[in-house]
């Protein structure tokens, strides 16, 4: 599994009222506004997480509705491996490297 790097965001977002503003355990209608910052922002090396309550095959109409969409997440309901590069200590206001 490729390593995310900081310089990039990670996007967690919600599918039910936010992507999808059906009732559960519908789909739809779409946050047109939403997808389409989402996947803009994941054309710029943004990495878009779909975390959300739904299990089995409701997650799954859920997933399948998205990429339908164009909506393709790096993770479903996980997460995404992060290189940390420093660690702040704000006590001592100082950058250290993490080996």
């Amino acid at each position: 599994m490729k390593e995310y790097r900081s310089e990039h965001k990670i996007y967690a977002v919600d599918f039910d009222g936010t992507l999808s503003f059906g009732e559960w355990p519908n789909v739809g209608p779409a946050n047109v506004e939403l997808i389409t910052f989402l996947k803009e922002k994941q054309k710029q090396g943004d990495k878009l997480i779909l975390w959300t309550c739904r299990e089995d095959d409701a997650l799954q109409r859920a997933v399948q509705w998205c990429e339908q969409l164009g909506l393709i997440f790096d993770a479903v309901n996980d997460n995404i491996p992060v290189e940390l590069s420093f660690i702040y200590f704000p006590s001592i206001n100082n950058f250290r490297g993490v080996d």
